[in-house]
């Protein structure tokens, strides 16, 4: 497990998402927590997802000269 903050926030959408598809089984005070915790549990994973720089940044090439541009500069034009 890479990031555990990920799973932590896919857990709890789960079971949100499981309150909130059957509500026959939950009193309704739950139903409406559950919408509120589905939408927290969404934006936690979608925040936690993006912590690190996994796309974009720095990237070298070997046997370049100076700083390495952005991601995408030093690429070749089409």
């Amino acid at each position: 497990m890479k990031n555990w903050k990920t799973t932590m926030f896919g857990i709890i959408s789960a079971l949100a998402g499981f309150v909130l598809f059957s509500p026959q089984y939950f009193p309704p005070w739950a139903i409406d927590a559950a919408k509120y915790i589905m939408a927290g549990g969404l934006l936690g994973l979608g925040l936690a997802g993006k912590d690190f720089n996994v796309s974009g940044g720095q990237r070298g090439e070997t046997g370049k000269t100076g700083p390495p541009g952005p991601a995408g500069v030093d690429a070749p034009k089409p």
